[in-house]
């Protein structure tokens, strides 16, 4: 019997699924949430693509499979239905009903049907050797628990902090008071068309930049003329006159280059870029939860990992062990697939070369 054991970080949809994969083909594996167990998901919902049906009919037994399908709404692909983008001039930009062979009709399904939760929060992994000589990785969690296996696999979104240990990033805590704040501004505008300064602009010459940032936008959103007389803009931007706007860059998926962990490990980062830790969803790929789509190809992730980590079961059985070189073999041949077919699905990346600056404002009192 084979001692290879998957961790999987995430409960959302991706990772439960995954799960149900790798146990069909007889994969051990520890599922873990970072939510609290009565976490309150019920009333969102996910616009499925047709595509993801069959990382289902994959993953999941024919029971499951069936209820899930009776539990969806009809599948949608016709004109109407079809996701058309504007500019802030309600000028068309992109008609999807134009590629109508390429683009996949998407029905309604509730994000709870997927959804399975274990209590632990991780924290932390690090690399043990074991009595018998065998690699492992080891997660920590915020109880002082842990975890081992042979393959971490972050599914826990763009937010993963397996991502964070894997990938050095540079954040920003936002000083604010969540549990007072009860509006939430938001507002988004090309680098380009940002004074070169707008980061260290004060709250006054920040509010009248954006206030003068939209003068022309649709009349659907905007009214010039009260802009002209009454020297305001829309209601939401005098709301949050005076308030303290967060000025900030937003961080945006980029396509990695597929030999990118060699680029960010070394002797004194041994963990980043570890081949034993390994990414799928929006924790490789993050998008704008806009219809659902980060969820939809985290799902199709899943299609593409099962048949690495059954090898990878399939080899422990044989040998007693994996090894890291072999893991590694794996890994670097599932992002090969992954990789291309995540950002090329999701738009090819010409979108993500614009950089843009972000502006928020949380004010009020519950």
């Amino acid at each position: 019997m084979s001692n290879f054991n998957v961790i999987i970080v995430g409960g959302g949809l991706a990772g439960p699924l995954l799960a149900s994969g790798l146990l069909r083909k007889g994969v051990k594996v520890d599922l873990y949430e970072r939510l609290e167990e009565h976490a309150k998901r019920d009333g969102y919902t996910i616009r499925v693509s047709q595509p993801c049906l069959q990382a289902f009919e994959d993953c999941l037994d024919a029971d499951a499979f069936d209820q899930i399908k009776r539990r969806m709404g009809h599948f949608e692909g016709n004109q109407e239905t079809t996701p058309i983008w504007y500019d802030y001039r309600m000028k068309p930009l992109l008609n999807m009903s134009r590629f109508s062979t390429n683009y996949h009709g998407s029905s309604p399904m509730d994000r709870v049907v997927l959804r399975d939760t274990i209590m632990q929060k991780p924290v932390k992994y690090e690399m043990i050797k074991t009595e018998s000589g065998q690699e492992k990785v080891r997660v920590w969690f915020q109880d002082g628990t842990s975890a081992d296996g042979d393959v971490l696999i972050a599914a826990d979104g763009n937010h993963s902090r397996d991502r964070q240990e894997e990938v050095k990033e540079d954040d920003e805590d936002l000083d604010f008071d969540n549990q007072t704040a009860s509006f939430t501004f938001s507002m988004s505008l090309p680098t380009a068309d940002c004074p070169p300064d707008i980061l260290e602009r004060d709250t006054n010459e920040t509010w009248k930049f954006l206030s003068e940032a939209i003068p022309d936008w649709h009349q659907d959103y905007y009214d010039k003329a009260k802009f002209i007389n009454c020297g305001h803009s829309r209601d939401i931007i005098e709301v949050v006159r005076g308030q303290e706007i967060h000025t900030f860059r937003p961080r945006a998926a980029v396509r990695p280059s597929l030999d990118w962990r060699k680029n960010v490990r070394s002797p004194q980062e041994p963990l980043r870029g570890h081949p034993r830790v390994w990414l799928m969803g929006d924790a490789m790929h993050a998008m704008m939860p806009n219809r659902g789509m980060g969820g939809n190809q985290a799902m199709l992730d899943t299609k593409v990992i099962v048949p690495f980590l059954e090898r990878l079961n399939y080899l422990a059985k044989k040998t007693g062990s994996v090894s890291e070189e072999a893991i590694g073999v794996a890994c670097d041949e599932y992002e090969r697939e992954m990789i291309p077919c995540s950002f090329d699905r999701l738009g090819g990346g010409e979108w993500r070369n614009e950089t843009h600056h972000g502006f928020k404002a949380l004010f009020g009192k519950s």
